[in-house]
């Protein structure tokens, strides 16, 4: 969730294209830091490792994490969505 609102931020704000699957690039990119750039660096932990059959030696991904790692990662998109819908609406305020 947090990839897709943050890539149609990019596409609202004029990007043409959002090739990165990363959370923390795309944040580098439209210049968010702070909490949401923590937040994205895990999320980003969370993604590629758990949707990679050999992200770990041995075992499937979904044996690697935690109920309390999922909630955190629900959480953070949560948040994201927030703050995306709070710069969208800052944004339209603003025309």
């Amino acid at each position: 969730m947090a990839e897709k609102a943050l890539k149609s931020l990019a596409l609202h704000q004029g990007y043409e294209k959002v090739k990165s699957h990363a959370i923390s690039t795309i944040t580098k990119e439209l210049k968010i830091n702070g909490e949401l750039e923590i937040m994205g660096k895990k999320l980003d932990l969370y993604y590629i490792s758990s949707r990679s059959p050999d992200a770990f030696t041995e075992g499937a991904p979904f044996e690697f994490f935690t109920e309390d790692q999922a909630r955190e990662a629900i959480s953070f998109a949560d948040k994201f969505l927030e703050k995306i819908r709070a710069l969208f609406k800052q944004e339209k305020e603003q025309e």
